[in-house]
């Protein structure tokens, strides 16, 4: 589980539509023109809360990244729209203020933001990776790659940049290679392992480490949480019981501070894993899976129930799918969802051979 040339993390997905083809020929011809350095910056902001009229631009800039790095976006935001209020031509200002509005899932927003400080400053791609980015967030991989096209007309071959953008449609054709990522079903029932339906309610134990107790309550709920909303998407065929004893469980799910093997890999940070058993008796189907969430200090409290809704995923038997709009994308990136997408609900019915 790792961030891909986006430097998003594993484990969980979003469920936007996406959009028209008419919307995206409208974004490439806003990228033309931020390529061109044309257009004015027309975003403004209402005049300043009273409490924060007196602070100095540095410190509500000081006060907001302090906040962002706490992840709490939504009270750093009243401290960016004043800065950029204050300083509406500060490219750096404006991209700040997109980060913070991405994190919460506000992309059409955000793409603004970013617009505005393309036009600010167009000697710089960075905030034309980051729409890219957005884009890919949004399943719309077509208006992606329209603006790391755009972007490599805009530098010299072989420069940083280029090498950059090229990584990035190297990992968008990669997706392509795995399949359709727009299939009815990334599922396969010859390839995959799942439960007998015979199993069925099938028994889920919740551990967690004594030295996160704070979290021992939020992760349960996750959890269970986790299995109803999977349960919905198969059609209620998919039901639950939860356990104290481990040792009656076929599914142990555990949120741990200690990590096994290496928290660095597939070039990112690994958030989650479930390790999975054949049965005993039938090779052929499993028989045991084990979850376990990784958590630190600083681990972001939006991916969570994300995370463990993907986790769980694997342990009913799905594997990863190539669409940025399923749960069960490898990647996790905003705005977090906690719910199963229609092509992960095709997917799980279509392993179980579940008839809709």
């Amino acid at each position: 589980m790792s961030p891909n040339f986006f430097s998003f993390f594993e484990c969980a997905l979003i469920w936007f539509h996406t959009r028209s083809k008419s919307f995206g020929r409208l974004s490439a011809a806003l990228f033309l023109l931020c390529a061109i350095g044309f257009g004015a910056v027309s975003a403004s902001f209402a005049a300043a809360p009273a409490e924060l009229a007196g602070k100095s631009t540095d410190d509500l800039m000081d006060e907001a990244r302090d906040l962002t790095s706490a992840y709490k976006y939504d009270k750093a935001e009243p401290l960016l729209e004043e800065a950029v209020r204050r300083e509406p031509k500060n490219p750096r200002y404006r991209f700040i203020m997109a980060k913070g509005l991405i994190e919460q899932g506000r992309f059409e927003k955000a793409i603004d933001q970013l617009l505005e400080a393309s036009l600010l400053d167009p000697s710089r791609n960075v905030p034309r990776f980051e729409i890219a980015q957005v884009y890919v967030y949004q399943g719309r991989f077509k208006d992606a790659i329209a603006v790391l096209e755009q972007i490599k007309k805009r530098v010299l071959p072989g420069s940083r940049d280029s090498r950059k953008a090229d990584g990035a449609l190297s990992s968008i054709a990669a997706y392509y290679e795995l399949g359709d990522p727009y299939s009815p079903s990334y599922a396969d029932p010859d390839e995959l392992m799942p439960w007998q339906r015979s199993d069925f309610p099938i028994k889920v134990a919740i551990w967690s480490d004594p030295e996160l107790k704070d979290l021992k309550a939020p992760f349960k709920q996750a959890v269970i949480d986790a299995f109803n909303r999977w349960k919905q998407a198969s059609g209620g065929w998919l039901t639950f019981q939860i356990v104290d004893d481990q040792r009656q469980a076929k599914i142990v799910c555990k949120l741990v501070g200690v990590m096994r093997g290496n928290k660095y890999e597939g070039g990112g940070e690994k958030l989650g894993e479930t390790l999975g058993d054949y049965d005993r008796k039938n090779s052929d189907v499993r028989g045991f899976s084990r979850v376990e969430i990784f958590w630190d200090e600083d681990s972001n409290p939006s991916h969570l129930r994300s995370t463990v809704l993907h986790e769980v995923g694997h342990a009913l038997g799905l594997g990863h799918s190539n669409n940025t709009l399923d749960v069960m994308y490898p990647f996790v990136h905003p705005p977090y969802t906690e719910v199963p997408s229609r092509r992960d609900a095709s997917s799980i019915r279509a392993l179980y051979k579940i008839k809709s």
